[in-house]
């Protein structure tokens, strides 16, 4: 079934929505119900409940309460982007990595992730799969960033001079 993404907000400017469903019409119109203001979809793009997740995770700095979030800037450039599809919420479709800001140094860290497997940079590291995963959005720490590139070379693949220095030299 295929889900969507959506941005929902009241016509008075409010708080901002993201959420995911498979009918944003009928969840806009379940939301609606209970609103004292009236409710427009800003937008929607194709997604999962992982991308919701993710927006969420790197929108955390500005949400209120639940899945509202202020209207800050940086709340509605995430949202435009996504609209425009100028970002990835969608790595992987078969590890269920995924990635919200491509520009951002620590997000590159899901490519890396996503290309040697969070299985085996998991049984490397002795932490769990969840844990390694959750390196997309935290980026790769510091005593594990060594291990990552010596990974990679077991593997005989090559990391992008960009991430590799971005591994070793720590983010900008």
């Amino acid at each position: 079934m295929t889900r969507f993404v959506y941005f929902i907000q009241g016509i008075d400017g409010g708080l901002i929505k993201i959420g995911s469903t498979s009918d944003v019409k009928s969840r806009l119109k379940t939301l609606q119900a209970g609103s004292p203001v009236l409710l427009r979809v800003l937008g929607s793009i194709e997604g999962s409940l992982t991308g919701e997740l993710g927006l969420h995770k790197r929108l955390a700095a500005y949400r209120t309460h639940g899945e509202w979030f202020v209207p800050h800037a940086e709340v509605i450039g995430v949202m435009t982007a996504t609209l425009a599809g100028e970002t990835d919420l969608f790595v992987n479709h078969e590890t269920g990595l995924y990635c919200v800001d491509r520009s951002n140094p620590i997000r590159r860290d899901a490519g890396l992730v996503d290309t040697i497997g969070a299985e085996k940079i998991a049984k490397h590291v002795s932490l769990s799969v969840h844990d390694v995963r959750e390196w997309v959005w935290t980026g790769v720490p510091k005593p594990h960033r060594q291990t990552v590139v010596d990974i990679y070379r077991a593997e005989g693949v090559d990391i992008p001079p960009l991430a590799l220095s971005t591994l070793l030299l720590g983010y900008a």
